[in-house]
């Protein structure tokens, strides 16, 4: 059975979060908390597989409790559930929650991104890469030169010469198409020379 732990210092939420999810309580054991500290102490007596938090919370804000929740129980899925959109509200959170929702949410796609994120978890079987992914901070941004080509990809009216006009750009990724061209797997008899 999966455990979750919802956080949130309003009772109303956590009263509705828990008839939204009435559904789920043959497959998962659900606890409720009103606050960062009472979570931690949960956890430290029972560790959870999902923690959710709102991201405004009195003494503890929902970052700073997954931040301590990634720290010592980096297995966790976390996320945050929070009406709050603030820029750098959004960006602090990122850095320790999975995934951010926005408030309201229904209960299809609550249910929904748990079940991506623990399907995800179940492939990271291996206990030492699991913890090592659930340690990551933040994921690498894709180079210029993809996010240009996809772009140019996805254009209706691009032709060939605008896909290899932006390539040429590129040493490194004209090297490579080179290669590739040239490799055994297409089976050329001469060689592709641009």
């Amino acid at each position: 059975m999966i455990s979750v732990l919802f956080v949130d210092d309003e009772t109303h939420v956590l009263d509705g979060l828990r008839r939204s999810m009435h559904s789920m309580r043959a497959e998962w054991r659900m606890r409720f908390c009103t606050s960062g500290t009472d979570a931690l102490q949960q956890l430290s007596a029972e560790p959870a597989d999902v923690v959710i938090a709102d991201m405004r919370m009195p003494t503890m804000d929902g970052s700073q409790l997954l931040a301590e929740v990634k720290r010592h129980y980096p297995h966790a899925v976390r996320f945050i559930l929070s009406g709050q959109a603030e820029r750098e509200s959004v960006i602090r959170a990122t850095r320790n929650a999975h995934r951010y929702l926005s408030k309201p949410c229904d209960a299809a796609s609550l249910r929904t991104a748990i079940a991506r994120a623990l399907s995800l978890k179940a492939l990271l079987a291996n206990d030492a890469l699991d913890e090592i992914v659930g340690r990551v901070d933040a994921l690498p941004t894709p180079p210029t030169m993809y996010v240009r080509l996809r772009e140019c990809l996805r254009g209706a009216d691009t032709s060939i010469e605008d896909v290899v006009d932006l390539i040429q750009q590129d040493v490194a990724l004209t090297a490579k198409v080179l290669k590739l061209a040239n490799s055994g797997f297409f089976g050329r008899r001469e060689p592709v020379e641009s």
